[in-house]
This record gives structure tokens, C-alpha cells and sequence, in this order.
């Protein structure tokens, strides 16, 4: 968890917008998702959200 906070910290601080999947209803995680450049996150249920991402976004998962 510690290191998931420092990325969160640094990730913030270079202007990206950090949110919670598991605290969103499923239409605002799509609408979120279908917008954005980037996708960072660790591996999980929550990396299911690549679906609605737009053909041209980067994604960096990070896994165990």
C-alpha cells in the first residue's frame, strides 16, 4: 500500500487525476474512462475499465 501512495503522490503532482472505481456507479466510471489519455493502475477488477478507454490512450498496469 505504500508504494501504491508514493505513485498516487507523484502521479498527482504531475497533474493526472487519481479516482476509485469501487466508489463510482458503473455509468460515471465509463463516462470517466471514455475520456481519458491515460490510464495507470495495479492490476485488479479495476483495470476492467481498459474496455472503455479510447483506441489511442496509453496504459501502464503494474503487476505483482
Amino acid at each position: 500500500m505504500f508504494i501504491q501512495k508514493k505513485l498516487e503522490n507523484f502521479l498527482i503532482r504531475k497533474g493526472f487525476q487519481i479516482f476509485n472505481p469501487s466508489l463510482l456507479s458503473f455509468k460515471e466510471q465509463v463516462k470517466i474512462c471514455s475520456k481519458a489519455s491515460y490510464f495507470i493502475g495495479f492490476s485488479g477488477a479495476g483495470c476492467s475499465n481498459c474496455i472503455f478507454l479510447p483506441n489511442d490512450a496509453k496504459k501502464i498496469i503494474f503487476f505483482n
